[in-house]
């Protein structure tokens, strides 16, 4: 299962080598690296917000919901990142597929001990699937566009006045 999501994100950052010749060279190490970020802080995130719910104390539970938050935050802060380097269909679905990994294989099994049945197995692979299926896509269309900046064609860098 993981040499799935492994070739699925090779996929995706090999069909970004156009784009990481026009934009340097450490393109492909900054999302990477980006979505690794995302995916540890989402999990911390995941794990701190449901040891608050099982906090004994209320200042346990302030503490864990604010550190849950902070890592929440700083999961955006790197998922936002994402976007501003690749498309929205592939860093969504990108970042959402590894957090659920994340959440269900290192904060339910590992660190609550709850369990890992076949179900569980067969949704992996189904979000797994589904990301390979987004860097096979990627990897047809033969290289990945910019990111389209609203009213970029009109030479605005936000709505124009009145418009919203």
């Amino acid at each position: 299962m993981l040499s799935l999501a492994d070739g699925a994100f090779r996929g995706i950052l090999i069909d970004m080598d156009t784009r990481e010749r026009k934009q340097g060279r450490g393109f492909v190490a900054i999302v990477f690296l980006l979505l690794v970020v995302n995916l540890v802080f989402a999990t911390a995130a995941n794990i701190l917000i449901k040891l608050s719910s099982d906090a004994a104390t209320a200042a346990l539970f302030i503490v864990f919901q604010i550190a849950g938050n902070v890592a929440g935050l700083l999961g955006v802060l790197a998922y936002t990142g994402v976007l501003k380097r690749l498309p929205l269909h592939i860093g969504y679905p990108l970042t959402q597929g590894i957090a659920a990994i994340g959440v269900l294989g290192f904060g339910s099994v590992l660190v609550f001990k709850e369990s890992f049945g076949t179900r569980e197995a067969i949704g992996c692979a189904l979000v797994v699937a589904g990301v390979a299926l987004v860097g096979i896509g990627a990897r047809k269309r033969g290289k990945l566009e910019a990111p389209r900046v609203p009213f970029a064609d009109r030479g605005l860098d936000r709505p124009p006045e009145g418009s919203c």
